[in-house]
């Protein structure tokens, strides 16, 4: 994803102790705790993981269920059918192990690793230009890049949120095309009655060429 989400909704859990992502339903167990509570990073872990790097979890926070599973060989020698041969493989079964883990965000004594912020400085004049000339509603905010038909307009994460800036026009750019694409009914009328001039990309460009 080229922006950095600052929320833990769509972020691939992670361990705290072993720093490996979380796999199968506990992705969406976790990604579900996570966006109902609102937590802002997906770090997660044990009671006992958490002490052991020097942070607490608080009194009175609830934990959510994550389940492993493993593969084992059974006991060959009690499950063994009659008459079967001595050189079969043992049958292997597999089993469940359930655990509690908290969010870093319910400990105290631990600070999530920091996300880089792009500077305002680094915005492109020209494009920033092309984009004004498009004459659409750009909202910035949260953490979805999309063109939003109900409200007709663009909702963008902030350009801090971004890896860098051509990231930021190429989604802001995308969304905007969605917008304005040729034949659609957005693109054609506004919600206040008005036409959206099919000249409006040609503007666009005359206004990004422009010294």
């Amino acid at each position: 994803m080229p922006w950095h989400h600052d929320g833990s909704a769509i972020t691939t859990p992670v361990n705290v102790a072993s720093r490996k992502t979380y796999r199968g339903v506990n992705v969406i167990t976790l990604w579900a705790a996570a966006h109902a509570a609102g937590y802002p990073a997906g770090i997660w872990g044990t009671y006992r993981q958490w002490q052991e790097i020097g942070a607490q979890v608080r009194k009175g926070e609830r934990g959510h269920l994550v389940v492993f599973w493993k593969m084992s060989d059974r006991d060959s020698g009690a499950e063994r059918q009659e008459g079967a041969d001595d050189h079969d493989e043992p049958a292997r079964g597999m089993f469940a192990r359930g655990y509690t883990v908290f969010n870093c965000t319910q400990v105290d004594g631990y600070t999530p690793p920091t996300v880089p912020v792009l500077p305002e400085a680094e915005r492109i004049e020209r494009a920033e230009r092309f984009c004004a000339a498009l004459s659409i509603d750009i909202r910035h905010g949260g953490s979805r890049a999309c063109y939003i038909p109900s409200r007709d307009h663009v909702q963008m994460p902030e350009f801090a949120c971004f890896r860098d800036a051509v990231a930021y026009y190429a989604v802001l750019l995308h969304d905007a095309g969605t917008l304005l694409a040729p034949g659609t009914a957005s693109a054609a009328i506004s919600p206040g009655g008005s036409a959206r001039p099919p000249t409006q990309w040609r503007n666009a460009r005359s206004s990004f060429s422009a010294p």
